[in-house]
């Protein structure tokens, strides 16, 4: 392909990217694009989460495979060195993982730095990690934000296959558009978050002045403060009176009873409910406690009981995490 046909495919990929109504369908639409232009069997984005951990947020692969789809991966697989490299090196590839590591010559040079050399061989358990997938040939592209390491492209081929120099630097520069593109949308969800959240504030504080019986003014306004606290479930509990709204367990709310039964909850002060989560109370309302539950999976998601999430991981393959509430040993 010319240079001149590069460019214009390139440009046509960059257009869908800035089409893309948020951050879930760019990356989606960075799957597609990025498969087209490399030929690898699977694409996938794969994003860093706070905790280090990462997630598969879009794929794109030849039809039988089995699907890597919003899978987690605990932060081990790419440890804090490995990411630094990726940052420093934008595009890495291994052709086939059957490759005979060749070692430096002349003698004397084994301790030079290869981590900006594209060449540079790849630790062997990074190689059986792909074998135990299934995984002939792979390559990343980095995807940085801000000079952060954001996520990468994870290409992923049945057989052996290689990415020719005008494809990686192509595929790195594609990259740097995407990366553009996330930092906009992120940008535009936390705006608009910020306008819901103002909207329902709004709505909410006027209503508040006309009651002056916590009971009433909450139980009167539950869906409201569910919704502004983006909750799937909402549970009012004053002594022994229980007033809920939504998707909220019974037993989220013995779970409440049992940790702060008896307490005001008008203090500014965090409540304890066990060693890993605490609630804050922002409403002052003496001896009465407001629980909302998040059942979403998102790195602000917290089990409906506020215990922590669990991880589990598969033998041989990626890793995924389950949410495990330890009050009723039943997943949420």
């Amino acid at each position: 392909m010319t240079a001149a046909g590069m460019l214009g495919r390139l440009n046509a990929m960059a257009m869908t990217f800035e089409r893309a109504s948020n951050l879930q369908t760019l990356c989606e639409r960075a799957a597609t694009a990025f498969r087209q232009l490399t030929g690898f069997d699977r694409v996938m984005v794969y994003r860093f989460l706070d905790d280090e951990a990462g997630r598969v947020m879009a794929e794109d692969k030849v039809a039988g495979l089995g699907t890597f789809l919003n899978h987690h991966f605990p932060a081990s697989d790419i440890p804090r060195q490995a990411r630094a490299l990726y940052v420093r090196n934008r595009t890495r590839t291994i052709p086939t993982i059957a490759y005979a590591p060749a070692v430096l010559r002349p003698a004397g040079f084994e301790t030079l730095d290869l981590s900006d050399v594209a060449l540079r061989s790849v630790s062997p358990i990074h190689l059986r990690y792909l074998a135990n997938m299934g995984v002939a040939a792979s390559a990343s592209i980095s995807i940085v934000k801000d000079g952060l390491l954001w996520g990468m492209i994870a290409c992923h081929h049945g057989t052996p296959r290689a990415l020719t120099p005008d494809i990686r630097a192509a595929s790195a520069t594609l990259a740097g558009g995407l990366a553009r593109q996330i930092r906009a949308k992120e940008e535009a969800e936390t705006y608009r978050e910020r306008l819901r959240l103002r909207a329902a504030e709004d709505a909410i504080l006027p209503k508040l002045a006309t009651d002056p019986a916590p009971r009433t003014i909450v139980t009167t306004l539950r869906d409201e403060l569910r919704m502004l606290m983006d909750g799937d479930g909402f549970a009012f509990v004053q002594g022994h009176f229980v007033d809920t709204d939504g998707a909220c367990p019974l037993t989220t709310i013995f779970v409440i009873l049992r940790n702060g039964h008896g307490r005001a909850a008008g203090s500014s002060r965090s409540r304890r409910m066990n060693s890993n989560r605490s609630i804050r109370v922002p409403v002052p309302i003496a001896r009465a406690r407001v629980a909302c539950s998040r059942w979403r999976w998102s790195t602000r998601a917290r089990c409906c009981c506020g215990f922590a999430p669990s991880r589990s991981r598969r033998s041989n393959g990626p890793a995924t995490r389950t949410r495990r509430c330890r009050s009723i040993r039943t997943q949420c």
